[in-house]
C-alpha cells in the first residue's frame, strides 16, 4: 500500500515559532512521513523585512509572511 498525501494547515511552524500547536504539528507530520505519508505543511510565519504574503519554500513545508498577525486587535475588529 502507498502512503497518502496530506496538507497540513498551521498558524506556525518549528523551529521559528515553537509553541505547543507547532511542535504537535511538526511531531505529527514527521510520524506520518515515518508512517510512509507524503506530508506538506503550509504556515504563517513573522518574518522582519520581508514583503507581507511572500511566500516562502523549505522541504515539506511552505510558509507565508503575516508580519501583522494582530492588526485586527489594533483596529478594534
Amino acid at each position: 500500500m502507498s502512503g497518502v498525501r496530506v496538507l497540513q494547515l498551521v498558524h506556525g511552524f518549528p523551529p521559528r515559532e515553537r509553541a505547543g500547536t507547532e511542535v504537535y504539528a511538526a511531531r505529527l507530520a514527521d510520524g506520518l512521513r515515518t508512517m510512509g505519508h507524503d506530508v506538506h505543511s503550509v504556515a504563517a510565519t513573522i518574518a522582519p523585512g520581508a514583503a507581507m504574503y511572500d511566500v516562502q519554500e523549505e522541504q515539506g513545508l511552505t510558509r507565508v509572511v503575516n508580519n501583522t498577525p494582530y492588526a485586527g486587535v489594533r483596529r478594534g475588529e
